[in-house]
């Protein structure tokens, strides 16, 4: 091989490998360095968890957006206007505010772009049939044990100065970790 195309594919493959591990290297980042912020969770049933399945996450977070957008709760999924005029897969900001707790109370909703004001936090989420997605809705659960999770009672995220949101864990009542058992 010539010594222009060896230099060649050593640039390209390591434009590659950076290119490919920069969002990982971001997601790292805010785990280790974003705002901590926990959001409460509806409780789950035990009969619910079944084997080889994940544990849906119900945030009230998300009904608070959607009556925040003018939507009611009857009426959410078919298509209605909203206060932002937001459309399916719309980017939009849940202002949050953190209790003494880090538990996150909805402020407001937002277009991306808009600037928290003093002690908001922003949130990332998506609008898909007149609701807001959060970045995790499922939490895999592990073969056994699986009881301990329906003490879920709260989602513990890392939450970027942009609002991306990543799950760290999630908290019981008493906002301890429920730690799966190869993490005990």
């Amino acid at each position: 091989m010539k010594a222009g195309r060896k230099t060649t594919f050593i640039v390209a493959a390591l434009a590659t490998l950076l290119l490919l591990n920069a969002p990982v290297w971001r997601a790292e980042q805010t785990l280790a360095h974003g705002r901590r912020v926990l959001l409460a969770l509806q409780p789950v049933a035990a009969d619910s968890l079944q084997r080889g399945s994940v544990m849906l996450l119900d945030y009230p977070l998300q009904a608070q957006i959607s009556a925040a957008m003018g939507i009611p709760e009857a009426e959410r999924g078919y298509g209605h206007s909203n206060a932002l005029q937001a459309v399916e897969g719309d980017v939009l900001h849940a202002m949050v505010v953190l209790d003494q707790h880090d538990v996150a109370h909805l402020s407001r909703v937002g277009r991306v772009g808009v600037l928290p004001r003093a002690g908001e936090i922003p949130i990332r989420v998506k609008w898909w049939s007149d609701t807001a997605a959060l970045p995790s809705r499922s939490y895999p659960l592990p073969d056994e044990d699986r009881g301990r999770f329906t003490s879920a009672r709260y989602a513990d995220y890392r939450v970027a100065d942009d609002g991306t949101a990543l799950l760290a864990g999630l908290l019981d009542a008493a906002r301890r970790p429920i730690d799966p058992p190869d993490r005990q």
